[in-house]
């Protein structure tokens, strides 16, 4: 039996940051990684490391335009993905970086089958809890669209009353003006 999971992410890494994601990974899943960094910009130079449940380094690189990786894991637990972006002398500079990741698991015996089934129990409530904090999310950047949309036709119509009251106050003068000169 033979049970997939893949997802894809992407993010911006700012200068002296590390972004770590936990994966659940059973023992003896093959774990596939793709990652990379865009090359528009080279700095912050960008280090990718993969973290064993107790927290030993099993891979390490410094991430490139596009990179590949496989892993089987030899323990059950949480396996950590972490970014790290270098500090640099510019200031305040981020990086573009992606991975796309994909899990295999195959199930031989009987108690790999009821670990392999409570990991895809696991794992889809993982993707509904991710899907209902975007759909979250984009109802949050909804709202406050509606909101900047609506403090811009205020500050458009005001604008135009001010304008307005401007022409009129500058006629009202002008003709007092003309008046007084008469």
């Amino acid at each position: 039996m033979l049970y997939f999971l893949s997802f894809q992410i992407e993010f911006k890494l700012q200068q002296g940051k590390t972004f770590c994601f936990d994966e659940d990974v059973p023992r003896g899943a093959k774990i596939y990684l793709t990652f990379g960094a865009s090359q528009l910009q080279t700095q912050p130079y960008v280090n990718f490391s993969l973290l064993e449940p107790d927290q030993t380094p099993n891979y390490q690189r410094g991430v490139n335009a596009n990179d590949s990786v496989s892993h089987t894991a030899f323990r059950s637990g949480i396996h950590k993905l972490c970014f790290t972006a270098a500090e640099s002398t510019q200031q305040n500079i981020s990086r573009d970086v992606f991975i796309e990741m994909e899990q295999t698991i195959v199930v031989h015996n009987f108690d790999d089958k009821f670990e392999a089934a409570n990991q895809a129990n696991l794992l889809s409530q993982a993707v509904i809890s991710e899907q209902d904090y975007a759909k979250e999310r984009v109802r949050e950047l909804e709202n406050a669209s509606q909101r900047m949309n609506r403090a811009m036709i205020f500050t458009v119509v005001f604008s135009i009353f001010a304008a307005w009251a401007t022409v009129l106050s500058q006629n009202s003068w002008l003709s007092v003006q003309i008046r007084k000169r008469m």
